[in-house]
């Protein structure tokens, strides 16, 4: 009796196992299935069905599929996200990630492009057109949207910003031009328009032809036709004579000269007829000559040229700029060096400067500025050291009644003296040695150097022997060394320079 009521129990529990079994089986493929169908409804879907599968890990494939869910579904939905809401460099930096899954790596691209898309018009924006130009070309390249058009219209942008801030800034011819070339862009037509009238109204408030022929130049069909354009010619022609004859009148006319008071004549000058313009004209021209001829103008600083100031002879070159004497009077200031010397004018004093130059002090002893030049061939003697021949003009530029001190290039007119130097006191003289001017003018055109120089120098002056112009003149460095100063191609070129000379 035992034994049958172990088995009733025995058998009672396998079966109530199996139900159990049966049961748990359904539950979880019912949890399996609706994990499924929520994964497949895709979106914001995942997670939930990612928590149904958790309830289910070893249930058949759910395990791989959280696994999957989170490493692939779910980020290529937020680059989706991402790419959508306009992040797109968010969005490629999933996708890359995600690598070959799906379409991401067409879609990295993609996003990719779209920020640099972005990030051109950006640049747009802020007004960068060369920059936003550039990338747009890049992607125009890839085909990418409407990359090519956008290329296009960069440079249009930059010369439509630039067409309107010279308009603002009343640079209107400028700014018709570049608003004429750019055609229907915007409204670059009505622009233009614009720049025509501000142009037009340069021309009717302005006193000389000059804006009028700009205007005339102007590309284009003008708002204003042909009618009022000669209307304008017109009042220009009679004003820039009224402006000709105001140029040319003094401000006191003699008696004898029968015209009308030239500020009533200007500011009316729509009063008189032509004929009347031309007669006052006429008769204002031929007394200008009469004034520019009459040397009692001129006459202050020509009869005391040594006490005439700068502001004497600026007043009479700006008053009296075609007058007979101007030249005379310019001449004062562009002055002969000699001759400057010679009418005691200036004093100059020389001291010595080494083999190469000389040191001239010049003092001004006049009360207007001088220029003057130390000509080539001029020469500095001097009784016990080395007579020195200048062998490039020195330009000197002396304030009224001032000094300066000039170094003057020069070379040695004795082989055998000493060098002078700053206690070495020399006289400007002219070279009176024809030979020697033209052989130092030839070294200067040619453009030789110092040594060159000084050897067609000594040539002439003093005919030394080969070894002497060879070795008398040497070069000590400063770490002792010593060079002979001219070398047989310096002698070679000063021996044909002198004899080109001749």
């Amino acid at each position: 009796m035992k034994n049958k009521k172990f088995a009733i129990f025995a058998l009672s529990a396998v079966i109530i196992a199996i139900a159990y079994f049966a049961i748990s089986t359904i539950n979880r493929n019912g949890i399996y299935e609706n994990a499924v169908n929520l994964a497949a409804k895709g979106g914001d879907n995942y997670e939930a069905a990612i928590a149904e599968f958790e309830k289910i890990p070893n249930h058949k494939d759910a395990g791989v599929r959280i696994n999957l869910f989170k490493t692939q579904n779910i980020p290529y939905r937020d680059a989706k996200e991402l790419q959508n809401e306009g992040q797109y460099e968010q969005a490629a930096l999933i996708y890359e990630e995600l690598g070959g899954y799906s379409d991401s790596a067409e879609l990295a691209q993609e996003s990719r492009k779209a920020a640099e898309y972005e990030k051109a018009e950006e640049f747009f924006t802020n007004g960068d057109y060369s920059s936003a130009e550039e990338i747009f070309k890049q992607l125009a390249e890839q085909n990418f949207s409407n990359s090519a058009q956008r290329a296009e219209e960069m440079p249009k942008y930059a010369s439509y910003d630039d067409a309107a801030s010279l308009l603002a800034d009343g640079n209107n011819a400028d700014a018709y031009e570049l608003f004429y070339d750019l055609g229907d862009f915007l409204d670059s037509a009505e622009q233009k328009n614009a720049a025509d009238e501000a142009l037009w109204q340069e021309v009717i408030n302005s006193d000389s032809k000059a804006e009028l022929a700009r205007y005339i130049t102007l590309p284009g069909s003008q708002k204003h036709n042909n009618d009022e354009i000669e209307a304008q010619q017109t009042r220009l022609t009679r004003i820039e004579a009224a402006l000709e004859f105001k140029r040319i009148m003094p401000e006191t006319l003699p008696e004898n000269i029968n015209v009308k008071p030239i500020n009533t004549f200007i500011g009316k000058w729509n009063n008189y007829t032509d004929a009347e313009i031309a007669d006052m004209v006429s008769k204002a021209k031929a007394l200008q000559n009469e004034i520019l001829a009459d040397s009692k103008y001129s006459a202050p600083i020509l009869s005391d040229p040594d006490n005439a100031t700068d502001e004497m002879i600026d007043s009479f070159l700006q008053d009296f700029g075609a007058h007979a004497d101007t030249e005379r009077v310019k001449a004062l200031r562009e002055a002969d060096f000699f001759e400057l010397l010679n009418a005691g004018k200036i004093t100059a004093t020389v001291t010595g400067g080494g083999i190469e130059n000389s040191t001239v002090s010049i003092t001004s002893n006049v009360k207007h500025e001088v220029n003057t030049v130390i000509p080539l061939g001029t020469y500095f003697a001097s009784g016990s050291v080395q007579n020195m021949v200048v062998r490039s003009e020195k330009p000197v530029y002396l304030r009224a009644s001032g000094s300066a001190t000039v170094t003057v290039p020069s070379a040695c007119m004795n082989i055998s003296r000493s060098i002078p130097y700053s206690d070495d006191s020399l006289s400007v003289r002219k070279l009176t040695n024809a030979r020697l001017e033209r052989v130092i003018r030839e070294c200067s055109e040619r453009g030789a150097s110092y040594e060159v120089t000084q050897a067609a120098t000594w040539i002439v002056t003093d005919n030394p022997s080969e070894y002497d112009l060879l070795h008398t003149l040497v070069y000590t460095y400063s770490n002792g060394i010593r060079s002979q100063a001219i070398d047989e191609d310096d002698l070679a070129k000063a021996r044909q320079i002198v004899k080109d000379a001749g």
